[in-house]
């Protein structure tokens, strides 16, 4: 888990998300419920960081003037 964590830190959300994801699955497997939930939660917040810079930044794009009109 902590190859997922240094790939979040360094921008790879999509591979971290990966990553936790597959180690909620050995977790899983092997009987460390409470390690696969937290692998699993791992996934989550990232995911839900991702849809929020996602919603910041198209919400930022919808207040600033259009750049194609001419200005007053």
């Amino acid at each position: 888990m902590s190859l997922a964590k240094t790939g979040q830190t360094q921008g790879h959300s999509e591979e971290a998300i990966s990553l936790y994801t597959e180690a909620y699955e050995v977790w899983e497997d092997i009987g460390y419920s409470i390690r696969a939930s937290d692998a699993l939660k791992s996934a989550a917040d990232i995911r839900k960081s991702l849809q929020e810079a996602t919603t910041d930044s198209t919400e930022a794009f919808k207040v600033e003037e259009d750049p194609f009109l001419p200005s007053e």
